[in-house]
């Protein structure tokens, strides 16, 4: 009878533990995301965050990659240029990361006699992968902190 009671007391607690786990899913996968700056003539370097953290200051002609909750993302790329005053960023994108998937976003600027601005678009990944071989992998990415 003891065992019987044990064996019950078990299985109430593993049904009462999945059921709490239910609630507390703290992991909705992870997405990754490739950030390509194209090369600039100016060579500004640009501060990116997600989610309101600081994950990289880039230069140009250089990529990194961050892995990140698979979620909704806000983007904010700014470029690193104390003349400039200005009361919003350069850029301010919206993502919604799917786990095991992989993003390549490109950062490029656009120059001419009226304009000097920052774009980010969402590139395939045959032609990341052919503009990364011109790039520098850029491992530390907040190395000038």
């Amino acid at each position: 009878m003891g065992k019987i009671i044990k064996t019950i007391r078990t299985f109430i607690l593993i049904v009462i533990g999945g059921f709490l786990m239910s609630f507390t899913d703290e992991s909705k996968g992870k997405a990754k995301i490739v950030f390509l700056h194209e090369r600039a003539f100016w060579g500004d370097r640009v501060e990116i965050k997600i989610n309101n953290q600081k994950v990289a200051d880039l230069a140009s002609n250089k990529y990194f990659e961050i892995e990140v909750d698979a979620d909704n993302l806000e983007i904010i790329i700014d470029r690193d240029n104390e003349m400039q005053k200005k009361n919003k960023p350069d850029i301010q994108a919206n993502l919604t990361a799917e786990p095991d998937k992989i993003y390549y976003l490109k950062i490029y600027r656009e120059i001419d006699y009226f304009t000097n601005k920052l774009y980010l678009v969402r590139i395939s990944e045959q032609t990341a992968k052919k503009a990364m071989k011109s790039m520098k992998l850029e491992k530390n990415p907040l190395k000038n902190e």
